[in-house]
């Protein structure tokens, strides 16, 4: 593991802590514009794609949906960042 993946891993668990406790998050991210916003987008699909795997009526198709959307995300983002996803 790489130190940009250390840092990665532990700005997601912060994100999605916060997230999930509904708190809002206060870090300051530098980076391009691509970078940021593909981390924006991956993190906003991991959550959909887990928020969606625990509502009582998802059904496979909507998972899979999910699934597959944040995979294009998390592909995004770990091409502009050039780290691997922690989630």
């Amino acid at each position: 593991m790489t130190i940009e993946d250390s840092l990665l891993n532990k700005i997601m668990s912060v994100a999605l802590g916060a997230s999930a406790l509904g708190r809002p998050i206060n870090i300051k991210i530098r980076g391009t514009s691509a970078e940021i916003e593909s981390m924006s987008s991956a993190l906003t699909s991991t959550k959909n794609f887990h928020e969606e795997l625990a509502r009582p009526g998802a059904t496979v198709e909507s998972v899979m949906k999910r699934l597959n959307a944040k995979h294009e995300s998390v592909k995004e983002c770990e091409s502009a960042l050039g780290c691997r996803w922690p989630l």
